[in-house]
């Protein structure tokens, strides 16, 4: 792979995870929850001083530490560069994540209507920024990895196992949420259906490309023949 080539699919995943931060920021305006993965980091952005991205961070660099401690003695050498890329794109997507959250700071649907039009949207760009990190084929995020390397780790289902992941995050966000205000409302600002929908689309659409989720559909044609267009033959789909 040139150099040019190499920069092509270093500039797609940039955007493609830009893409991504601003489907979660869109589900979290939807008002309608969080995504399960960073429902977590909502729950602690809403009751502390920190902010989503930044929780969203911390959050990642303990799922890369967690890799790199399963992995020692079991191929870490091998998958040292997928993992060591892992910490300036987590830090890249938390700043993202942030800066999409402040940009969508006037979305404020007023009815139930509005909040699932919002949300419908959210998964749309949502799926769009997974398939445009598919087809950079560049890296993981850190919490499909996180997955990733946990069944090849211990030899474990993958899309059992993402399941297993994704309940574990909600249910850390609802105990955050309970610790912090022992309330019904406080749980429903982070987990709504917003969350179970988004959940159900990844279950459903998704199949694996070396443990990474890649969303079907009308989204996936069109930036699939956008990219034929600007990049030609050499573009992973």
């Amino acid at each position: 792979m040139n150099k040019l080539e190499l920069a092509k699919r270093y500039a797609l995943y940039i955007f493609g995870l830009y893409v991504f931060s601003f489907g979660i920021a869109l589900v979290a305006r939807s008002t309608m929850g969080a995504t399960p993965v960073s429902s977590w980091a909502y729950a602690m952005s809403l009751n502390t001083e920190l902010s989503y991205g930044t929780y969203s961070f911390l959050i990642h660099l303990a799922m890369i530490a967690y890799q790199v401690i399963i992995l020692i003695g079991h191929g870490l050498k091998k998958e040292w560069l997928n993992i060591f890329l892992q910490l300036p794109f987590s830090i890249l997507f938390g700043f993202f994540l942030d800066l999409n959250m402040y940009c969508t700071a006037f979305i404020q649907p007023g009815n139930l209507f509005m909040c699932l039009l919002v949300l419908a949207i959210a998964c749309m760009v949502h799926a769009m920024g997974v398939f445009l990190q598919v087809c950079a084929n560049v890296t993981m995020m850190s919490a499909e990895a996180f997955v990733y390397y946990t069944c090849k780790r211990f030899n474990l289902k993958f899309w059992k196992t993402k399941i297993k992941f994704d309940v574990s995050m909600v249910m850390l966000a609802i105990i955050t949420s309970l610790l912090f205000d022992f309330s019904l409302r406080n749980v429903t600002l982070v987990v709504r259906e917003g969350t179970v929908i988004d959940a159900a689309h990844t279950a459903r659409n998704g199949d694996t490309r070396d443990g990474i989720p890649i969303e079907e559909g009308v989204v996936r044609n069109i930036i699939w023949l956008a990219l034929k267009i600007v990049g030609g033959n050499d573009v992973a789909v």
